[in-house]
Protein backbone atom coordinates (compact mmCIF):
# COMPACT_ATOMS: atom_id res chain seq x y z
CA UNK A 1 0.00 0.00 0.00
CA UNK A 2 2.80 2.03 0.55
CA UNK A 3 4.45 2.09 -2.36
CA UNK A 4 1.39 2.63 -4.27
CA UNK A 5 1.00 5.46 -2.23
CA UNK A 6 4.33 6.86 -3.24
CA UNK A 7 3.52 6.20 -6.79
CA UNK A 8 0.55 8.22 -7.00
CA UNK A 9 2.60 10.84 -4.99
CA UNK A 10 5.28 10.94 -7.57
CA UNK A 11 2.88 11.12 -10.64
CA UNK A 12 0.95 13.46 -9.22
CA UNK A 13 4.26 15.43 -8.76
CA UNK A 14 4.92 15.06 -12.63
CA UNK A 15 1.69 16.34 -13.37
CA UNK A 16 2.50 19.47 -11.59
CA UNK A 17 5.55 19.98 -12.87
CA UNK A 18 4.04 19.27 -16.47
CA UNK A 19 1.37 21.52 -16.11
CA UNK A 20 3.46 24.10 -14.88
CA UNK A 21 5.72 23.95 -18.05
CA UNK A 22 2.22 24.37 -20.09
CA UNK A 23 1.17 27.30 -18.62
CA UNK A 24 4.65 29.05 -18.96
CA UNK A 25 4.26 28.06 -22.81
CA UNK A 26 0.65 29.53 -22.75
CA UNK A 27 1.15 32.08 -20.96
CA UNK A 28 4.50 33.55 -22.90
CA UNK A 29 1.98 33.21 -26.55
CA UNK A 30 -0.77 34.51 -25.17
CA UNK A 31 1.24 37.71 -23.86
CA UNK A 32 1.69 38.47 -27.48
CA UNK A 33 -1.62 39.28 -27.93
CA UNK A 34 -2.89 43.11 -27.25
CA UNK A 35 -5.87 41.64 -25.74
CA UNK A 36 -3.47 40.18 -22.71
CA UNK A 37 -2.51 43.04 -20.87
CA UNK A 38 -6.28 44.33 -21.28
CA UNK A 39 -7.61 41.08 -19.88
CA UNK A 40 -4.77 40.99 -17.08
CA UNK A 41 -5.62 44.41 -16.38
CA UNK A 42 -9.14 43.22 -15.14
CA UNK A 43 -9.15 42.23 -10.97
CA UNK A 44 -8.69 38.78 -10.50
CA UNK A 45 -7.97 37.35 -14.06
CA UNK A 46 -4.52 36.42 -14.00
CA UNK A 47 -2.06 34.93 -16.82
CA UNK A 48 -3.59 31.72 -16.57
CA UNK A 49 -7.55 32.48 -17.17
CA UNK A 50 -6.45 35.91 -19.65
CA UNK A 51 -4.56 32.73 -21.88
CA UNK A 52 -7.14 30.58 -21.51
CA UNK A 53 -9.82 33.07 -22.84
CA UNK A 54 -7.49 34.34 -25.69
CA UNK A 55 -7.02 30.18 -26.73
CA UNK A 56 -11.20 29.75 -26.55
CA UNK A 57 -11.89 33.46 -28.57
CA UNK A 58 -9.38 32.68 -31.34
CA UNK A 59 -10.77 29.10 -31.67
CA UNK A 60 -14.00 30.80 -31.97
CA UNK A 61 -12.65 32.86 -34.76
CA UNK A 62 -15.85 33.93 -37.77
CA UNK A 63 -18.39 33.03 -34.99
CA UNK A 64 -21.51 35.95 -34.58
CA UNK A 65 -20.27 37.71 -31.39
CA UNK A 66 -23.60 36.48 -30.23
CA UNK A 67 -23.33 33.38 -30.25
CA UNK A 68 -19.68 33.75 -28.40
CA UNK A 69 -21.65 35.01 -25.42
CA UNK A 70 -24.23 32.54 -25.60
CA UNK A 71 -21.62 29.68 -25.68
CA UNK A 72 -20.20 31.21 -22.35
CA UNK A 73 -23.01 30.95 -20.34
CA UNK A 74 -23.43 34.89 -20.56
CA UNK A 75 -26.58 35.23 -22.29
CA UNK A 76 -29.12 36.44 -19.32
CA UNK A 77 -32.60 36.48 -21.46
CA UNK A 78 -35.26 35.22 -20.18
CA UNK A 79 -36.93 33.41 -23.54
CA UNK A 80 -40.56 32.81 -22.25
CA UNK A 81 -43.44 32.38 -24.30
CA UNK A 82 -45.64 32.73 -21.51
CA UNK A 83 -47.55 29.19 -21.85
CA UNK A 84 -44.89 27.25 -19.71
CA UNK A 85 -45.73 26.22 -16.20
CA UNK A 86 -43.68 24.00 -13.71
Amino acid sequence: MRQTLHGWIDQLELLQRQRAVIDAQMTERASKYLEFKLLTSIPNIGDRLAAGLIAECRAWRGVHPKQLVKFAGLNLRLADSGTYCI
